[in-house]
């Protein structure tokens, strides 16, 4: 039986010191029945002349004029793939030899999963950091999904049924960075339990952007979170209708209590100021205290030499989760 042909999405903008490298992990794949589109989101570095300078068939190039919407490069890939399996790369990640691999004989053996992704770490920085912590193999249900994005965007193997079935990605500007997950839940809603994780690291997820950022210093990110899952959450009211509304309530909640934080460090208004606001109900003050603690401890550069504090923290907020939900 001949090797099943596997589709390489990259959309890129402006990565001409990265793209290079990029394109080599593909090449270097043991699976090698593959072409790869490069989608160009209208460059004005010399990303064109460093992808045709690799002299390969199965590389095809893509200029379209500048979208900035992630969405956009992947759906021109999309409209133009041939092969049985579709997969997702981010022109800065890489990937391990075997990816392909590994994905491709998994897919082959299992009819009911539409889509394999899998585990990585973060990279430059050392030491390396896995991505997800996971210690098994994990079936995937849109109820699980929609508590928490695990998925690897540059580590997805998907069938092309996929496409053909839910269509092309959301290139709405309130899903910009969101759009994968987006499609991700779509999958789900046509077919539940049919997305696979694997524990396998066969991705290097770059954090050049300070991925790993400390939210809480960020609030903003809360509220362009809120827009992304409000977008996609609207699609699925009629799916677990009040879990959303969690959801997007405790992100509200982290929006607050990022606020409330800002106040503390930059302007240096007192906690107990603070714990006097009257929308704060008592258990999410609890919280805050807590997190407050951790703050003060950084800040004084203890909390390196104090590691056990943070499990004494969690702990407490544990009991607090517990106790309220009891009462409730």
């Amino acid at each position: 039986m001949t090797d099943k042909l596997v589709s390489v999405i990259i959309p890129t903008y402006n990565r001409s010191n990265l793209i290079r490298e990029t394109i080599a992990t593909v090449l270097n794949q043991t699976y090698q029945n593959f072409e790869l589109l490069l989608i160009d989101d209208g460059s004005h570095d010399n990303t064109k002349d460093i992808i045709q300078s690799f002299k390969d068939k199965r590389i095809k190039y893509f200029f379209q004029a500048h979208t900035g919407l992630p969405a956009s490069g992947r759906n021109t890939g999309l409209k133009r793939v041939q092969g049985d399996f579709i997969a997702f790369l981010d022109s800065d990640d890489l990937w391990f030899p075997r990816k392909l691999e590994i994905q491709v004989k998994l897919l082959n053996k299992m009819p009911n999963i539409l889509l394999i992704a899998t585990n990585g770490f973060f990279f430059p920085k050392k030491p390396h950091k896995k991505v997800l912590e996971l210690k098994k193999n994990t079936l995937l249900s849109f109820r699980q999904l929609l508590e928490n994005n695990i998925i690897i965007n540059s580590s997805v193997l998907m069938k092309k049924a996929v496409f053909s079935k839910i269509g092309l990605l959301d290139e709405s500007q309130n899903l910009k960075y969101g759009e994968d997950y987006d499609y991700w839940l779509r999958l789900l809603k046509f077919k539940d339990n049919s997305i696979l994780i694997i524990k396998n690291i066969l991705v290097k997820y770059r954090d050049t952007t300070n991925k790993m950022i400390n939210l809480y210093k960020n609030p903003n990110f809360f509220i362009k979170k809120y827009r992304i899952l409000s977008h996609i959450f609207e699609k699925h009211k009629d799916l677990e209708k009040n879990y959303v509304s969690d959801l997007l309530r405790d992100l509200l909640f982290n929006y607050q209590i990022s606020k409330i934080r800002e106040e503390i460090i930059i302007k240096r208004k007192g906690i107990f100021k603070i714990l006097k606001i009257k929308s704060l109900k008592i258990d999410k003050k609890l919280f805050f205290f807590l997190d407050f603690l951790i703050i003060k401890f950084k800040l004084l550069y203890l909390i390196k030499k104090v590691k056990i504090f943070n499990r004494i923290v969690n702990y407490f907020k544990i009991l607090i989760f517990k106790f309220f939900k009891v009462i409730h």
